[in-house]
């Protein structure tokens, strides 16, 4: 049981989006969109500031009007990035917020492109709607507005891509500055985009963690190898048991909780790909009991294990 039940948001003018999801061999997704799903009467819709800032403070002791505590909020958000977005670049909207930023210590986004099915290989045009989302949430967080009870030190931003969209956003950027310094003719090494404080001085904490799949995941430049798969050969019809359905997800959404509460690089990247693991070896999300946090400890220790090895070793993705 949930310590804060979820809130939903509810709508009565639209349908819940619906896909056809599955994997193919080489356990890359592939879906197709059911009916109107992503039209205005779908996600197009639903996905316009839902939830909005408003409904996530509400969610928080900062919402209340009892005065009971200051939570120190975690944003973690999926959106949209390419261009020409569902929902029109709205699910963003809480990350642009001026009086939630300035409550929240840590913010992690999920940016979503699709890669050409063919290349496998995410376009200019996406790539650099992507990054001119993930620089607007960058300088929301770490804006002017004055803080509540958290310290410009303590902020922290995750960005955590998958690796097409990770290499098409280092592509793109390095390309940016090529020209830019074509333009202004400037041979100095220093760039501005490579910056970690802001213009007072202050640090700025700004982490890419990249979802590479099979091959675990990549923090910071540093590799960090997935978790062997505990699954039997074969389920009932024949096949092997193996859903990655949801494992970048929530890799991604534990990374940053580790890391906003206080867990460094190595463990919070041990934990993510532990928990990236156990998701894929549920045929749907797992049930979060005792045993499963169990298993993602025993996973956890096996991801360190082999860091400490120097073992890549192969296992449960984190798409």
């Amino acid at each position: 049981m949930l310590a804060t039940p979820p809130i939903l948001v509810s709508s009565d003018d639209h349908a819940t989006p619906t896909i056809n999801i599955w994997h193919d061999e080489d356990e890359v997704v592939r879906w197709t969109p059911v009916d109107d799903s992503f039209g205005k009467g779908g996600a197009d819709g639903l996905w316009r500031d839902r939830p909005s800032a408003r409904d996530i403070l509400d969610a928080t002791a900062w919402g209340r009007d009892d005065g009971g505590g200051r939570d120190i909020v975690l944003l973690h958000a999926i959106l949209e990035s390419g261009r020409d977005p569902a929902g029109n670049g709205h699910d963003a909207s809480p990350l642009l917020d001026e009086s939630l930023m300035a409550r929240v210590r840590a913010a992690s986004v999920e940016p979503v492109v699709f890669p050409d099915v063919e290349t496998g290989v995410v376009s200019r045009e996406d790539a650099d709607a992507a990054i001119s989302l993930v620089d607007r949430v960058e300088a929301s967080l770490f804006s002017d507005p004055p803080r509540v009870s958290v310290d410009d030190d303590d902020r922290l931003l995750v960005i955590s891509p998958d690796r097409p969209c990770h290499d098409a956003l280092v592509s793109r950027r390095a390309e940016h500055r090529r020209r830019r310094r074509t333009r202004e003719d400037d041979d100095d090494d220093d760039d501005d985009d490579e910056d970690d404080h802001d213009a007072r001085g202050r640090r700025r904490r700004v982490e890419y963690a990249v979802r590479d799949g099979a091959r675990g995941s990549v923090v910071d430049g540093a590799s960090f190898p997935p978790a062997t798969l505990i699954v039997p050969d074969n389920d009932d019809d024949g096949r092997r048991r193996i859903n990655p359905t949801g494992a970048g997800n929530a890799y991604a959404g534990a990374y940053a909780a580790c890391r906003a509460t206080g867990s460094d690089v190595a463990e919070a990247a041990c934990i993510a790909n532990a928990v990236g693991a156990v998701v894929c070896e549920c045929d749907h999300l797992p049930p979060w009991t005792w045993e499963a946090i169990d298993r993602i400890v025993e996973a956890a220790s096996e991801v360190e294990g082999k860091i400490d090895m120097g073992d890549g070793g192969g296992g449960g993705g984190v798409d």
